[in-house]
């Protein structure tokens, strides 16, 4: 864990950026007087750069936007259904809010009337207000398409632009970076987790990083660099900014107890690092203030053991989402592979590049750091307690940090990102140290092609499914302005959709953002609207729920209308009326609770 050397050259301590000794070649000299400067003549690695980042763009275009192409504003390249409705809906709250005067971060247009705090949700700031332009022009789902296509495609270039700066050579940094962009943990999140795939960030503060040791980026650039890039990270996903931090604070340890001689380095680094970190925290106060104030007293999720760790089985077997090999092993292994989101699985011939790098290069020092660090976020990923063919077994590592504020929140199953990115430099490692390049260039070639997606899986290309009584306007006779409705339906974070359709006409008594809040998860009545289930709900219970939460007018889909109107009817005392797919209940004054139309103050959920 030391400072590493090649060649007599210092390259960098064992922490930068967050992982272990990512370290890049010499810093270039300068030219002898007389000579064109590197810049002058047209740096053939910016050239590179833009031909590697076109060459992947084109892949995830043909994998992602063209089956879309023809109805890129109604049908999704990724998940249409589900957790994609909360990502769908932030593309066009954030702007809404902002252009309406409204604050973006405490809203009253879901689990009215108490409301939400979206700095302790998935709402996805920064993309939002990114496509801002985009979604005015073209609609969210058009803004999401893009976002799918692009995350892929940007992931593969940061990463591309660490393997460069370690290899010096093109091919096999572009390997190295397609193997993190379209890894099986990318194929998983591309289904509909935005806030989960757009990870570029993390590889590109890998790479400010190797950019400032090697001394060709200047202090004051790399901190407002980092600065910048840890606030978009931010702004995209709490979750993987804290574990970018946790994974960064434990190499940055092993570097200043291991780095003997070098500690004042390590120390010096580590310091621009956390002026860095300062200078985000200043950006970001104002959504940081929310956070404070928003802060739960307890976890957000009540997790059983196994279901957010990946099991063992997940390394070796891959997923339906994966093109090659998914039927074959799906009868065998499916129940055992835990949590559907993890991207573990690892083709053959990737797993023999793994052994063979590990052979061949073992004395090399920065592979071995970066071994390192790849096989401390494996353990990571297998949660608090291993768990191999669904069977739990030795408690792992992670089990006193699973306890930790803020990390008791995190997902193990998630932590696969770091280990791509470790499979991903040693691969380009592995390659730009051979006598025969091709051929190791061959059978990494080979592990990409095996983590193709299958594109022809029935939940992605999901077209936007929302009753015309939204798409036609009709709501707007039913629903006055600012009404709070309660949309019951069978399809999860549909309300979310209908709202977005209605370009948020009304609030909603519901919402999909996560963990609902603790308020409405102690309701008795929330849980059989969330999931539909009539039989489950006593009508008084139905009339106390809408008199709680100040309903207005109840809508339910045409296809539970057989099992909702007795019970909304007996409820309310009102008639239905259908149009447009729905049945919709206006319901008397003497029905709503007293007091109608006050706030209280906004609680938090994620």
């Amino acid at each position: 864990m030391s400072v590493l050397t090649r060649d007599g050259v210092v390259l960098g301590p064992f922490w930068e950026g967050a992982f272990p000794a990512i370290v890049a070649e010499p810093a270039p000299q300068a030219p002898p007087p007389g000579d064109a400067s590197p810049q002058s003549k047209g740096h053939p690695g910016a050239r590179q750069g833009v031909i590697a980042f076109g060459l992947y763009l084109l892949a995830a275009f043909l994998l992602y936007g063209l089956p879309v192409l023809r109805h890129y504003a109604s049908t999704f390249a990724g998940k249409g259904a589900g957790d994609s409705t909360i990502f769908l809906w932030s593309f066009a709250w954030w702007p809404h809010a902002l252009a309406n005067g409204q604050s973006p971060v405490l809203t009253h247009a879901v689990f009215a009337p108490t409301g939400l705090n979206l700095a302790w949700s998935t709402s996805i700031p920064g993309p939002a207000i990114i496509m801002w332009p985009i979604t005015r022009a073209f609609g969210p789902v058009v803004s999401m398409n893009l976002v799918t296509m692009l995350a892929p495609a940007l992931a593969a270039w940061a990463a591309y632009l660490v393997c460069r700066r370690i290899t010096a050579k093109f091919w096999p940094a572009l390997l190295g970076g397609c193997l993190f962009g379209f890894s099986s943990y990318m194929t998983q999140q591309l289904s509909g987790h935005v806030n989960l795939f757009l990870i570029f960030p993390i590889p590109l503060a890998v790479y400010l990083v190797i950019r400032r040791v090697d001394g060709s980026l200047p202090v004051a650039r790399f901190v407002a660099g980092l600065g910048l890039v840890l606030v978009l990270q931010f702004s995209i996903s709490t979750e993987l900014f804290a574990t970018l931090a946790f994974f960064g604070g434990l190499a940055m340890i092993g570097a200043l107890v291991f780095a003997k001689g070098k500690r004042r380095c390590v120390a010096s680094t580590a310091g621009w690092i956390a002026l860095a970190y300062a200078l985000a925290a200043l950006i970001l106060f104002p959504l940081l203030m929310f956070v404070w104030k928003g802060a739960p007293a307890a976890p957000f999720r009540q997790v059983i053991a196994g279901s957010s760790s990946v099991d063992l089985q997940s390394f070796l077997f891959p997923r339906r989402s994966t093109l090659i090999g998914s039927e074959t092993f799906r009868h065998y292994v499916g129940p055992a592979l835990g949590p559907p989101e993890q991207g573990a699985y690892i083709p053959l011939p990737l797993i023999m590049m793994l052994v063979l790098a590990a052979w061949t290069l073992f004395r090399d020092r920065i592979t071995r750091s970066i071994f390192l660090f790849t096989l401390i976020a494996l353990v990571f990923s297998l949660g608090t307690y291993l768990h191999a063919n669904g069977q739990t077994s030795v408690p792992l590592p992670w089990t006193p940090f699973a306890h930790l504020p803020i990390l008791r929140d995190a997902l193990p199953s998630r932590f696969t990102s770091f280990l791509w990115l470790g499979i991903a430099l040693i691969a380009a490692c592995w390659i730009d140290r051979a006598k025969r390049p091709w051929l190791r260039a061959g059978v990494v070639g080979l592990g990409a092609i095996m983590l193709l997606p299958n594109i022809a899986s029935a939940d992605i290309h999901t077209s936007l499914q929302v009753p015309a009584f939204f798409t036609d306007g009709d709501y707007r006779r039913y629903i006055p302005k600012d009404q709070t409705i309660l949309y019951i339906h069978g399809d999860k974070g549909g309300e979310m959709l209908a709202q977005v359709e209605s370009q948020f006409w009304f609030r909603l008594a519901q919402g999909h953002m996560g963990p609902a809040p603790a308020v409405f998860r102690e309701d008795p009545g929330f849980g059989a609207i969330d999931s539909a289930d009539a039989t489950a709900l006593d009508y008084r219970i139905l009339r106390g729920y809408i008199r709680e939460h100040d309903v207005g007018t109840v809508v339910v889909a045409d296809d539970l209308a057989l099992r909702w109107d007795p019970v909304v009817g007996r409820a309310t005392g009102a008639g239905a009326i259908a149009v447009g797919g729905v049945h919709v209940y206006s319901l008397p004054s003497s029905i709503a609770s007293p007091g109608s139309g006050g706030f209280p103050v906004v609680a938090g959920a994620r």
